[in-house]
């Protein structure tokens, strides 16, 4: 019984050094973009209010729209560029809330689109 509570108390901790991160928005990955198509990146809410650096970068022109799920296919982003081959801003997103970066090809060519997205505190 002693090594179980002394397992359950090490796992506890553990939890507890990494408990900072969870919850915090993080997206690093390259996407294939295919001509005349969109690629949607879905989040959950933050486990807290949060404002979320958002980066994306390709060779050819693409469109990217920062939406709350609830909103998809409205006008109502939180962030839109058109026809750039880099973006970089910052939105804020509530706890809990979900939302989604929405790529759109604006190339007649097939393209890599580089996307980070991080929690800032």
């Amino acid at each position: 019984m002693k090594q179980f509570s002394l397992g359950m108390a090490i796992l506890a901790f553990v939890f507890s050094l990494s408990g900072c991160n969870m919850g915090k928005v993080r997206y690093d990955n390259t996407v294939r973009l295919e001509t005349n198509r969109s690629y949607t990146i879905p989040f959950s809410g933050p486990a807290k209010d949060s404002q979320v650096a958002i980066e994306a970068s390709a060779p050819e022109s693409f469109n990217i729209e920062v939406v709350f799920d609830e909103n998809i296919g409205k006008s109502k982003p939180l962030a839109f560029k058109s026809d750039t081959r880099s973006y970089g801003g910052t939105v804020v997103i509530p706890a809990g809330k979900p939302f989604s970066i929405i790529l759109t090809s604006r190339s007649a060519k097939e393209t890599q689109v580089t996307v980070r997205a991080n929690g800032v505190e």
